[in-house]
């Protein structure tokens, strides 16, 4: 098996859902990724950092499809992909805010998704089953956690 030295995987909310592109040989999934540091800065706000996430796909399946019923903004994600780089810095993609204030952003081929749907609906697909393991627990509560998103 070959593996890949770009690596990333990354945990965060979705911020927005843009759109479904089709091409001749297969379409592409845009969103956002809020992904929020552990911590407070110095002025008592949390950092966060955004993904620009893309996920490719063949138009024979129905991947995307399914996936974008599922993306909509707050609802925690994990995702695993490769990072890009802007050729021309090398590093995020910088542009300016509507507030005119620089700005920076990560783009992700995105390779695989994991939507974590929320334990309030009692049985929907995604929640806690008798034999959850003490890990998937864990990574549930870990969701719960994160009630002060910033949007």
């Amino acid at each position: 098996m070959s593996m890949s030295i770009n690596n990333l995987t990354f945990t965060g909310r979705v911020g927005a859902v843009f759109s479904i592109k089709k091409f001749g040989n297969g379409a592409m999934l845009e969103f956002t990724v809020a992904v929020r540091s552990n911590f407070k800065n110095k002025n008592g706000d949390y950092d966060v950092q955004w993904f620009y996430c893309k996920v490719w796909d063949k138009p024979e399946c129905n991947f995307i499809n399914m996936l974008s019923s599922q993306l909509v903004k707050g609802v925690a994600v994990t995702c695993s992909g490769t990072l890009e780089f802007d050729p021309a810095t090398g590093g995020p993609k910088l542009f300016t805010g509507t507030d005119g204030v620089w700005k920076a952003v990560f783009g992700v081929n995105i390779k695989d998704v994991v939507v974590q749907l929320p334990k309030s609906g009692g049985s929907a697909a995604g929640s806690a089953s008798k034999g959850a393991s003490k890990a998937d627990t864990a990574r549930e509560e870990q969701f719960e956690e994160i009630d002060d998103v910033p949007w």
